[in-house]
């Protein structure tokens, strides 16, 4: 009886794995034909962990739940599925801080770590002073670690980040403030990344970004990023992405979440944020994800002025626009110039090198009976408000509605 090669089975259950559901039921299965089978699919089984409620990161289906005895008796009976363990995600409750010494225990049998989010699902969590700083280094501090992410964590030791030479992507989310090592130690060498995320409060974290080595050289080094990705929250937090926007010399996907209702682009100065990086910038992403009444319901007011500015030589060739609309059928006709505007702007030839366009609006609220008018308006809101870039030949155009949980493409 004929057999299929052992690596064409490899990739079959790769795939198996890749579009399994919650829990891996298919991959389980599949892992109790063999020996062989078994040890191909372990490998997905246990490469994603998410230790306590999963709240960040990637979706369900990727990742297996345990809690923290779960974890520590299967790493204790099968230490060698330690090694296997690739990303943890481990959101912090009350009930670990004083499981610390098992934690301990249990992290300290993981090795080849690459990708680590922490979170405390109730408040924040003081980093520099709790029982479980000690189990958290271990899986920081990991050689093989390429990307962080901290969210809902106050008082980080900055001092903690000197050993992770490996680390590529750093990512912080909602509250995050740091704190100076006590001794004042420096840094013996740079943190090369190519990928950073501050979610909230550029500020907050602007000590990463002024702290040197013993060489008097940047702890972070932003010569490679490619990938920079800013909140604006306040008028000190639009200096502070300034500032990170004009030391990046090869960013290639810029993403500027604005979330404050009295601030627009132009107030924010987009063009001047972005000018240090047009030259290498392919990607941008613009985020106006909160309703601003005070601007007459008109989420792009600004927006079409700094774009004006951004045509000419520029190699940017793919642009997401994502607004936030209250659920009524005045924003449309207060908006109504400016997605015209926009429309013309982005389909000129001084944007000659743009090959994509999404546009995603989504309604505040959740779905009504008398929303219906409004989404019939929005439905045809391509063919009526932008019919350059919905028949354009040149440039893909990609509009959405998210309305409620459900996300309408059109």
């Amino acid at each position: 009886m004929p057999t299929l090669p052992f690596e064409l089975i490899e990739v079959i259950l790769d795939i198996v794995a890749h579009s399994d559901g919650p829990g891996f039921p298919s991959t389980k299965t599949c892992a109790l034909v063999c020996y062989d089978f078994h040890q191909i699919c372990r490998k997905h089984i246990f490469a994603s962990i998410a230790l306590g409620p999963i709240t960040i990161g990637t979706v369900q289906a990727t990742k297996t739940n345990a809690s923290s005895a779960e974890l520590h008796q299967l790493l204790d009976d099968t230490p060698e599925i330690g090694a296997l363990i690739r990303n943890l995600e481990f959101c912090i409750q009350s009930v670990h801080l004083a499981e610390h010494c098992i934690l301990q225990r249990t992290f300290q049998k993981i090795s080849h770590l690459e990708n680590l989010a922490i979170d405390r699902e109730d408040g924040e969590f003081q980093w520099n002073d709790n029982s479980l700083r000690p189990a958290l280094l271990h899986l920081l501090q990991s050689p093989t670690l390429c990307h962080l992410r901290l969210q809902n964590i106050s008082d980080f030791l900055v001092a903690d980040l000197f050993p992770c030479v490996s680390l590529r992507g750093l990512a912080f989310s909602a509250k995050f403030t740091v704190f100076d090592s006590p001794d004042r130690r420096m840094p013996e060498g740079p943190l090369r990344l190519r990928r950073i995320k501050v979610g909230h409060h550029v500020e907050s974290i602007a000590k990463f970004f002024s702290l040197q080595c013993t060489d008097q050289k940047p702890f972070i080094d932003l010569e490679k990023l490619s990938d920079l990705s800013v909140g604006i929250f306040s008028r000190s937090d639009i200096a502070h992405s300034r500032l990170l926007f004009s030391r990046c010399k090869r960013l290639s996907f810029a993403r500027i979440s604005v979330s404050t209702p009295w601030m627009d682009f132009t107030q924010i100065g987009l063009f001047e944020m972005l000018l240090p990086t047009v030259q290498t910038l392919k990607h941008l992403m613009i985020e106006y994800p909160y309703y601003n009444k005070i601007r007459d319901d008109n989420p792009l007011t600004g927006l079409t002025i700094e774009l004006e500015k951004l045509k000419g030589n520029y190699n940017i060739e793919y642009i997401t626009i994502s607004v936030l609309l209250p659920p009524v059928l005045d924003c449309m006709e207060n908006t109504e110039s400016e997605w015209r505007r926009l429309d013309t702007i982005l389909t000129s030839s001084a944007w000659s090198n743009l090959r994509a366009v999404s546009l995603k609006i989504k309604l505040l609220g959740h779905p009504r009976v008398d929303h219906l008018e409004l989404m019939s308006l929005l439905e045809k809101h391509p063919a009526t408000h932008l019919p350059n870039l919905s028949s354009s030949k040149a440039i893909l155009f990609n509009f959405s509605i998210h309305r409620g949980s459900r996300l309408a493409q059109m």
